[in-house]
């Protein structure tokens, strides 16, 4: 599974990527639950005992799902950056947009599988602190815990005391491993552990008993209870960790100094490890990548004197977790020399060995299959030794090519040297042709290199690699595969929280301890960058909270401040976004000097961990202030991307005009017309307007057609083609395929459906407060507040019980509130409602209507006064900033000026600028009342809201 993610994002590869995607869908099941994620970590990176290797699976696993993130990251910064180098130098087509967008689409949906992971554990991790949190805390629920399960441990738990028998055990140990440190006369020691073996042997390969398994019964540990009648604690785990180690440490000294053999007799002396085969194959197929080849081969080549059947039962159980099914000789040989961990000696009678057992091995899996037509288990050792022959000859003879010229066997040669061995029978020639051919075009090298191997095999963690072909992948399967089989030989005790480890704070806090810098890391990658899509923020920012929170409860102060200065520093980086700094330094600057520890929630924070006092109210503050960050991210990440959209398209800023749009999705579709013809269009659906565009030949869309969805019907038809129906344009779309045209109606209907929804909770607001008695909207902090936006129209009411945005006028657009982080009550909102115009908000509907039709009327008469040169200027500024306000709201503060605008322009903007505060409503108003003043007889026209048409800016 590690191999897997450890390619890299395989966006390219299709067979690839689905290996990664199932690999992530597989894990999370692994960290279905707190429990199960604290008992991975309790078996496989705490627990380490004799034989067994401490694996590390939740460290590995985590570092592997945030490495994975991180580097989707670099891809899709790529793709955008390729995808802006094409469009500004190259002469880009949708096809190359289509490319990179889906590659970059892919990364995505890989980037956001292994964060929803990474998600997953952390959420899982901050569950299982606050559940220690309560229990420590609370007398009640630990007493219940502990009635029912058992299940909690105090920190600090004692330590057992061990009995007698162990004491006495354990001092042997000691003094043996001491008298070997002082002297270094492993040979006592070897005579001492070899004397305790007895062999007792049944037919050729069956069991071994020794003196030490008897003792203890089975390979399985023994239950590890404490002077209590409980298990260990998680300190005595550790401190018999640190143990293990340090024994580790000294035979593998003892390994490159003295040899293999001299090292295992010192884990049997020390009582680290049994004599028994399978013990013993079992540890050198663990601890292979640490173990020198040669070293290696040397050893599983032994055949001692008076232990003959001892050594051929440890090479039969290493051997043996090797599979050879479906393989020819040459196959079975070329794997069995290369890919199981150990060079061949070159002692003839070790070479004899290994190849006996090899043969035994091959025939147990092959026999009577077309991989082995012969007759008895010998024909495999005669041919297997053949074979070796035949790859010396034919390659080792190349060395002296150069100075004479050397005769290569034949083929012929080959078969006339097998004549016979098969029980006086000859092999088929068809089989042996095969086994010649492959060695004459492949040699087997026999020389390995461990570091490689290491690479290969990926079990300590390292080679984290990108580039890895299929056949390697495969060779590491295989390479897993063989370890498990000979570790399945063994009863592994798998540790139950509750049964076998109480659950504790210290457990906890070792298992955060363990991960935290990687969800610190992915955390930091994610959130410091620029080009990441919405969802990726989110998850990030859940991962931040998650993890803060279980270091709070967990009072684990150096990850608790890492955390913490993650997100004082992301919500100061929001804050001056927003204009709410103004210290105006850097975000860097801000968090080095430690600006953000005297913020109130910071303070707060650390004070309740010193005190152990509102842990509660502050894990509470914690979801606040993420929540607001969400809310924060989803505005500027929606209103990028838009900007992004809108950059591609000529005149796109004009899409730009309303703070409640949002791009939806994009994509080359064919419009049939009228006529028949299909014309190929990029369609862009935002969320209240899909427009069509055609490529120029500068690189832009330009806009074909703007179709409002609020008036759109969508019908499905047969195949990849549905139906768009509008007043103002019909025509049937043709997709790509079914799945894109089930894409693209799911997304129309959908923000449809959204449209709707709107219109009906503006319905719904208008008919709770447009007949409501003035008296009732007093507290305005319980109604809503006014507003200004960009949408053009009246003024807007904000509902902020319903987090919905209503046009008073009817004009604008209505949009979501506060809900959800898209859009909210925020800009330049008002605390309290305009006294003055609280009479035509509340009189209903029919006022407002009337208004807007006699701003019409106003705006189309006005078009004669604004072009009367002897009318006075500053009634022309004057209508033309009320008219600005009334159409955009309120002027950019510190935009327009300089020295490239007119003096014309200037006092137009400065116009616009004077008007500053007001609402729609008040400037439609103020407008009438300053055209009547000017012009009273302006209303005599009949000019309606139709006649607005005419009017330009």
């Amino acid at each position: 599974m590690l191999r897997v993610l450890r390619l890299g994002p395989q966006v390219r590869d299709g067979s690839l990527k689905n290996q990664q995607l199932a690999a992530l869908e597989f894990i999370v099941r692994w960290f279905d639950t707190p429990h199960n994620v604290c008992e991975l970590y309790l078996n496989y990176d705490l627990d380490q005992r004799a034989g067994v290797e401490k694996w590390r699976v939740c460290e590995q696993v985590c570092a592997a799902l945030c490495t994975l993130a991180e580097q989707c990251s670099e891809v899709i910064l790529g793709q955008n950056s390729q995808r802006a180098a094409v469009q500004r130098y190259g002469n880009p087509t949708p096809e190359t947009f289509d490319k990179l967008k889906n590659l970059e689409l892919a990364a995505r949906n890989l980037q956001e599988l292994a964060l929803g992971a990474v998600q997953h554990v952390v959420r899982c991790l901050m569950d299982a602190s606050g559940h220690v949190f309560m229990m420590a805390n609370d007398a009640g629920l630990r007493q219940k815990s502990i009635s029912l399960s058992g299940g909690w441990e105090a920190s600090g738990g004692k330590k057992r005391k061990k009995s007698k028998k162990e004491s006495k055990k354990e001092s042997k140990r000691t003094s043996v491993a001491e008298e070997a440190d002082r002297t270094g006369r492993i040979d006592e020691v070897e005579a001492t552990a070899m004397g305790r073996i007895t062999i007792v042997a049944k037919d050729s390969f069956d069991t071994v008993t020794t003196a030490a398994s008897s003792e203890a019964g089975s390979s399985r540990p023994p239950r590890r209870l404490s002077a209590h009648g409980r298990t260990l604690s998680v300190a005595i785990r550790q401190e018999e960790g640190r143990k293990t180690e340090e024994t580790l440490k000294k035979a593998f000294e003892i390994i490159s100094e003295k040899g293999l053999k001299k090292g295992l007799n010192y884990l049997i002396a020390v009582n680290f490890l049994t004599p028994s085969p399978r013990d013993v194959s079992n540890f050198l197929r663990v601890h292979q990548a640490r173990l020198d080849s040669t070293l290696l081969g040397d050893y599983l080549g032994e055949g001692g004197t008076s232990d003959v059947e001892y050594w051929n039962l440890i090479r039969y159980h290493y051997v043996r977790a090797i599979s050879f099914e479906g393989m020819n000789v040459e196959q079975g040989l070329r794997h069995f020399l290369t890919n199981a961990g150990f060079r061949l000696p070159g002692e003839a009678q070790k070479i004899d060995r290994l190849i006996t057992v090899f043969a035994q091995c091959f025939w147990e899996d092959n026999a009577g299959t077309a991989s082995c037509p012969f007759s008895h288990q010998d024909t495999v050792f005669i041919l297997s030794f053949s074979v070796i022959m035949l790859n010396t000859d034919l390659h080792k003879a190349n060395v002296n090519m150069a100075k004479k010229k050397v005769k290569k066997m034949t083929k012929q040669e080959f078969m006339n040297n097998l004549r016979g061995v098969d029980n006086s029978s000859d092999l088929s020639k068809d089989y042996l042709s095969k086994i010649y051919d492959s060695i004459a075009s492949q040699v087997i090298e026999m020389e390995f290199d461990p570091k490689s191997r290491q690479e290969d095999q990926g079990t300590e963690g390292g080679g984290d690699t990108t580039r890895v072909s299929y056949k390697g992948l495969s060779k590491g399967v295989k390479s897993a595969g063989e370890l498990l089989r000979g570790m399945a030989l063994f009863d592994h005790h798998y540790s139950l929280i509750g049964i076998d480890c109480m659950i504790s704070n210290e457990l906890i806090s070792s298992t955060v301890e363990a991960c935290f810098h990687h969800f610190h890391g992915i955390i930091a990658a994610i959130l410091d960058a620029s080009e990441f899509d919405l969802q990726s923020v989110l998850a990030t920012l859940d991962i931040l909270k998650n993890s803060l929170c279980a270091s709070v409860f967990l009072d684990m102060k150096i990850e608790r401040q890492a955390f913490a200065t993650q997100l004082a520093r992301v919500k100061y980086i929001k804050d001056e976004q927003e204009g709410g700094q103004t210290e105006g330094m850097d975000a860097g600057f801000y968090i080095v000097s430690g600006e953000h520890k005297k913020e109130e929630w910071f303070v707060e924070m650390e004070r309740a961990c010193e005190t152990g006092e509102g842990i509660e109210t502050t894990i509470g503050n914690i979801h606040l202030l993420i929540v607001d960050l969400r809310a924060s991210m989803h505005d500027s990440r929606k209103r990028k991307e838009l900007k992004t959209v809108c950059s591609r398209i000529q005149g796109g800023n004009e899409l730009l005009d309303d703070a409640n749009r949002e791009f939806i999705l994009e994509g080359d579709l064919l419009k049939r017309c009228r006529s028949g013809k299909k014309v190929k269009y990029r369609f862009f659906l935002f969320s209240d307007r899909l427009v069509y565009t055609h490529l120029s030949i500068k690189g832009y869309y330009k806009i074909h057609q703007q179709l409002i969805l609020s008036l759109m019907r969508v019908v499905d038809e047969k195949k990849s083609t549905f139906q768009i129906m509008h007043p103002r344009k019909s025509f049937l779309v043709v997709c790509p395929s079914i799945d894109k045209k089930r894409n693209w109606m799911e997304a129309i209907l959908t923000e449809i459906d959204k449209l709707e929804e709107k219109k009906n909770r503006a319905e719904e607001i208008r008919h709770a407060y447009g007949d409501a008695d003035v008296s009732g909207l007093a507290d305005v902090s319980a109604v809503g507040t006014m507003s200004n936006r960009g949408s053009e129209g009246g003024g807007e009411w904000t509902d902020l019980r319903n987090g919905v945005v209503v046009d008073v006028n009817g004009l604008g657009s209505v949009g979501n509130g506060s809900g959800g982080g898209g859009g909210g009550a925020r800009g330049s909102t008002k605390s309290a409602l305009d006294l003055n115009n609280r009479e035509s908000l509340v009189s209903g509907g029919e006022d407002m209507k009337l208004l807007n039709e006699r701003y019409y009327k106003a705006l189309h008469y006005s078009t004669d006064l604004l072009s009367d040169k002897n009318a006075g200027e500053d009634v022309k500024l004057s209508l033309y900033g009320l008219f600005k306000q009334a159409k955009q709201g309120d002027a950019n503060p510190t935009g327009g000026g300089g020295e490239g605008m007119g003096e014309v322009e200037q006092l137009k903007l400065d116009s616009w600028k004077s008007c500053a505060g007001m609402t729609k409503f008040e400037a439609k108003k103020r407008y009438i009342e300053l055209l009547s003043k000017v012009q009273p007889e302006w209303e005599d026209g009949g000019v309606g809201a139709d006649g607005v048409k005419g009017v330009k800016e």
